[in-house]
């Protein structure tokens, strides 16, 4: 069995080769001293006692010779003395690979108490905390042996063993994640059987791992027989500490340093994927994980304390990280959890028409009823604003922010979520007027019995309406707005011509004249007398005027 000596950056220092035999273990260097003068390390290896030495239960003073000069004392070891013979009817045990640090070899044994057994059936399982590794099926033998206690060794050994993998290899049914198998032996009666197999991982085990599996004999149907057995990887040069390091995590505001409850987080082994499991910081922000290998894990913030932003970024921890106390503290930083109320003004006053749009507003923030900021708003920021870094949680509780609106005259405000709209209804204003007809009550007829009124707005026409005497020759312009652009409207009024008469406009009435047409009616009155023979004739005469046979004047 051999092995390499690297230094801590993985330099080959010497090269180990262990005789059993001789128990030795025998290092050939490099030139590696010879290039790093004053340089000290050590080295570690495992030992066991030879029970074919040692018969009972005794202290040994552990002694180890160097280059045949130098004798080390390693301590005093309590050994419990030699194994006892105890019957079994499954028991297992395994080892690992000499030169394959991922690869490890299992020994089950089946019926060492000769017990007369039927319908057996082996179930063999790794643990369930035991990732990335598989039971390799085409390593899977099955020997038929007669099983007998050496005495001298203190073990169990066996004798007359036989091949019969080829027997049982349509009864072989591997566990769909290959972490297991099992193995229908049948009828064996008091036979002795030794089941071989072996494990690999997809990685290289941390010194001190443990590897858990299972095996359970059950036969007849009903009885059963369990054998827990934990194989521990031993590194050379190791210590085989095991599982006796541990992470700490302060979790802490990255601003005012105070500790932050409820931060929660994933621990990860890098080298099996492994979720070793997942902690939350306590009332002082701390989070002990405990009972780890030493090597490599990554810790993953799943979820931020409340008020606080998540952190993404995955801590790294390495072998080398841990202290001398096989402990590793990490203070982790949060950011508090920020957020932006972002709206926009919208006039609803058809483009200011009326011109009462002022040139800028006052928008105010409010957290939870209370105003925090407020803002001015101008037409140059497209009427848009922002309050930004804002505290999204107060006391772990989220705050409720909303808007609100110094008043703005001649407005009305609607507030939707957190953008405003201003309504201003433009201003209406009436046009209206009478018609009077100047024209001694139509004496000639020619009064139209309607007539065009146009309606000027700056004195460009913009409505039209007839008006006739149904309507008492009474007009009106309605709903007409009062501004254009912020300027008063001036509204005029006209008329079309109405043949034979002139018009007069005073303010919004009309009045049309027409003068009636004059005729003169002359005569002489002539006297049939024989020039007042009798002497007759008056002096003088009246002489009526009839119009349409009714009289109107005498002379």
């Amino acid at each position: 069995i051999d092995f390499e000596v690297k230094d801590a950056d993985g330099n080959l220092v010497a090269n180990a080769v262990i005789d059993s035999a001789t128990k030795t273990i025998t290092l050939t260097y490099t030139d590696y001293p010879e290039k790093h003068s004053g340089v000290k390390g050590e080295l570690f290896f495992y030992s066991r006692v030879d029970e074919t030495k040692v018969k009972q239960e005794k202290d040994i003073n552990l002694k180890f010779t160097i280059s045949n000069d130098v004798t080390i004392s390693a301590g005093t070891l309590h050994y419990k003395g030699p194994n006892k013979k105890v019957d079994t009817t499954v028991d297992k045990t395994g080892v690992q690979d000499a030169k394959d640090k991922s690869l490890f070899h299992y020994t089950v044994a089946v019926n060492r108490s000769a017990t007369d057994l039927k319908n057996v059936v082996l179930k063999d399982r790794l643990g369930d905390d035991i990732y990335k590794v598989n039971v390799l099926k085409d390593t899977i033998k099955v020997y038929e042996v007669e099983w007998f206690w050496d005495t001298d060794k203190a073990y169990w050994n066996y004798r007359n063993q036989k091949d019969v993998t080829d027997t049982y290899k349509g009864k072989v049914t591997m566990d769909a994640d290959q972490k297991g198998f099992s193995l229908e032996l049948g009828n064996i009666g008091k036979k002795g059987y030794m089941v071989t197999y072996d494990i690999k991982a997809d990685y290289t085990p941390a010194d001190g791992e443990v590897f858990t599996n299972k095996a359970i004999l059950k036969h007849s149907g009903t009885e059963k027989y369990e054998m827990k057995f934990d194989l521990r990887y031993l590194a050379a040069g190791g210590k085989a500490e095991g599982y006796v390091y541990s992470i700490n995590l302060l979790k802490k505001d990255k601003n005012g340093g105070q500790a932050l409850k409820g931060a929660e987080f994933q621990v990860t082994r890098d080298a099996t994927g492994q979720v070793i499991g997942k902690f939350t910081t306590d009332d002082n922000g701390k989070i002990s994980i405990t009972k780890l290998l030493k090597d490599n894990y990554t810790i993953k913030e799943t979820k931020a304390p409340n008020g606080y932003k998540l952190d993404p970024t995955e801590i790294k921890i390495g072998p080398n990280d841990f202290g001398s106390d096989k402990s590793i503290t990490k203070e982790v930083l949060n950011e508090k959890d920020k957020t932006k109320i972002c709206g926009t003004k919208t006039w609803d006053d058809n483009n200011n028409q009326d011109g009462k749009r002022p040139t800028k507003i006052k928008v105010k923030l409010l957290a939870d009823g209370k105003e925090v900021a407020s803002k001015e708003v101008t037409e140059q920021d497209g009427w848009k604003y922002s309050f930004d870094n804002l505290d999204k949680y107060k006391d772990g509780k989220e705050v409720n922010y909303t808007i609100d609106e110094e008043v703005v005259e001649f407005y009305e405000k609607a507030i939707d979520g957190f953008n405003l709209t201003n309504k201003h209804v433009p201003e209406k204003t009436k046009v209206e007027g009478l018609k009077t007809w100047n024209d001694n009550n139509n004496q000639d007829g020619k009064r139209p019995t309607k007539i065009k009124v146009k309606l000027l707005a700056d004195g460009k026409e913009v409505a039209t309406k007839e008006v006739t005497e149904q309507d008492g020759w009474k007009y009106s312009f309605d709903n007409l707005d009062k501004y254009n652009k912020g300027k008063e409207i001036k509204y005029t009024i006209d008329e079309e011509v109405v043949a034979g008469y002139t018009k007069e406009i005073n303010g919004y009435n009309l009045k049309n004249n027409y003068t009636p047409e004059i005729v003169n009616i002359a005569g002489a009155k002539t006297w049939d007398d024989n020039n007042n023979q009798d002497g007759k004739r008056p002096s003088k005469i009246k002489v009526k005027l009839l119009a349409d046979g009714k009289e109107v004047a005498s002379k």
